[in-house]
């Protein structure tokens, strides 16, 4: 099985950067190879909007899968300048670290409970059938779903079956290193592209060491890392002195691509979108939006085809937002209610409250912050900890004499900082009010802190990051990243000696079976919500009808 994983994680990031270089080239127009993890990237979102559509249409089978990794492939051999890349020493040698530390990571790892309860049936749902209408009303989980798992149904391989589905996150912190990797070969030298390199290097080093568990992972630290890869490429965008050229519009055009994609992948993110807007105002419009605007309508054309899925789910194009929602058949008002009332209160910690509030009671009037800050505050400070120490390292690895302690803001740009701390400020807001799960925010805690850090100790921008630096920080988060699991992998060992892969229990569960319609569908038994080993469609109710239509379930929702 290690040579397995290994053998499917290296042709994997082969068929990725294929579609990331395709994409490169024919959306992008760029010819020049640039950073592998970017490109890497950049063929996760294509392959994500490739897979949403065609679900519209087929299952997607392993037969599917597999057709789609091996032209993904072709086009790595067609248009990737890998002699550039590949035979580079470092190259080699730190994707060997990469893939290893990887496999660590993989090995007998455990997944969380959301796994089971909605990333694993959906993910068998979109493997066995074309596109669900109404999936919403056996699962609201399941209708509102994020395009991460589009690209993880993908991954449904020969021999890997549903194991395939835990290399998705992998592939990502590889593609990611990568780009931390790319940062020891920047040339430009001013106080923009020194801070994009200090931002990268601490967020880079932050993510490997703090998520050395798989099962941390989700589609949140994804979706909050693109988040932050958006931040690390706004600043890049402000490293060009000229006040409009060809790189800016590259660099936004990459803004554009994953705001979106951090979009599709957690709504939570929505705040995102202030960036590329940010630089529209304030760049290109009555400049050159021209140059920009058939790219805006391409990405608007993809971000559809997601708007599409998720109405094809929910009767919704932006679930669960009621002023998008159309009453079709398969809408479900209730869900969105629930949603909206159940989501804060779930969020806000009411479960671990021992008073006499009512829910309703509870999440007014801010009476909730208490009892959620004591849940809360050992994670929030562990995350705040383990920046704040890498943050500090890296300044006494660069510290300058200068004695300067308060940025000089007359000799950059000021709408940048103050756009910095404002989106920030509204990210947090925005997290704070609707979802405080430390999580999905509390990379922003971290964005803030680190520019008001940079405006207080900015002597330490005035000398360029050594790449000694940015190598020494790479290796010793690697090497902590495996020392840990390395760990837990002999702990692991020990009583999984047979389960590489995880091993899902045993649900019961009712099978139902209209064969006049040719559906099949496994409704659970007992009290379980979790639909792990199920091999069809799981249902946790039977609050809904269901029938088919031109080939596609419906299902419709029964209030008893």
């Amino acid at each position: 099985m290690w040579f397995l994983a290994f053998l499917y994680i290296f042709l994997l990031s082969l068929s990725f950067l294929g579609y990331g270089k395709f994409f490169e080239l024919f959306f992008l127009k760029e010819k020049r190879t640039q950073c592998v993890g970017q490109i890497g990237l950049l063929g996760l979102f294509f392959v994500s909007i490739i897979i949403t559509f065609i679900h519209f249409f087929f299952k997607i089978s392993i037969f599917l899968s597999f057709v789609t990794h091996i032209v993904g492939i072709i086009f790595f051999l067609l248009f990737f300048e890998k002699k550039k890349i590949f035979l580079k020493k470092k190259f080699i040698i730190f994707n060997f670290f990469f893939i290893f530390s990887s496999l660590l990571m993989l090995a007998y790892h455990k997944p969380n409970e959301d796994f089971g309860y909605y990333h694993l049936p959906y993910l068998i749902n979109i493997t066995q059938e074309k596109i669900i209408f109404g999936l919403v009303n056996i699962q609201f989980n399941q209708g509102w779903n994020s395009i991460w798992l589009n690209i993880a149904s993908s991954l449904n391989l020969p021999l890997l079956g549903s194991n395939g589905f835990h290399l998705l996150n992998i592939l990502f912190l590889i593609f990611f290193c990568n780009i931390f990797l790319n940062l020891i070969e920047e040339k430009n030298l001013n106080f923009f592209s020194n801070l994009s390199i200090f931002f990268f290097l601490i967020f880079g080093a932050y993510l490997i060491i703090k998520f050395s568990r798989l099962n941390t992972y989700g589609f949140d630290v994804p979706a909050n890392f693109i988040t932050i890869f958006v931040y690390y490429l706004f600043i890049k965008f402000f490293s060009i002195n000229k006040n409009f050229n060809s790189e800016k519009i590259k660099i936004f055009k990459k803004i554009l691509i994953f705001s979106s994609f951090a979009f599709m992948i957690k709504l939570s993110t929505a705040p995102i979108v202030l960036l590329p807007i940010f630089i529209v105002l304030i760049y290109f419009l009555n400049k050159s939006l021209k140059k920009i605007f058939l790219f805006i309508i391409i990405i608007s054309f993809f971000f559809s085809i997601w708007c599409i899925q998720q109405f094809i789910y929910t009767g919704c194009f932006l679930f669960p937002l009621k002023i998008s929602c159309f009453e079709v058949s398969w809408f479900n008002n209730i869900a969105i209610i629930d949603l909206v009332k159940n989501t804060p209160i779930i969020n806000k910690s009411f479960f671990t409250y021992a008073g006499n509030l009512t829910p309703d009671e509870y999440i007014k009037n801010f009476n909730w912050v208490k009892n959620w800050f004591l849940r809360a505050k050992i994670e929030l400070f562990e995350h705040i900890i383990i920046f704040s120490v890498i943050f500090f390292t890296v300044f006494f690895f660069n510290f300058s004499k200068n004695k300067k302690f308060f940025l000089n803001l007359k000799k950059i740009n000021r709408s940048f900082f103050f756009f910095i701390f404002f989106s920030n400020l509204i990210f947090i807001l925005f997290w704070f009010n609707l979802s405080p799960v430390p999580r999905f925010g509390v990379h922003h805690l971290l964005i803030l802190f680190f520019f008001i850090s940079c405006v207080i100790f900015n002597h330490l921008l005035n000398k360029k990051i050594l790449p000694i630096t940015i190598f020494l920080f790479l290796i010793f988060s690697i090497l902590l990243n495996v020392s840990k699991n390395i760990q837990r992998v002999f702990a692991e060992e020990q009583s999984n000696k047979n389960f590489f892969f995880p091993k899902y229990p045993e649900q019961k569960y009712l099978n139902f079976f209209d064969q006049k319609q040719n559906i099949n569908i496994n409704i659970l038994t007992g009290t379980s919500i979790m639909c792990w080993n199920v091999p069809s469609i799981c249902v946790p109710h039977q609050n809904f009808s269901v029938k088919k239509k031109l080939g596609y379930i419906v299902f419709n929702y029964e209030k008893k």
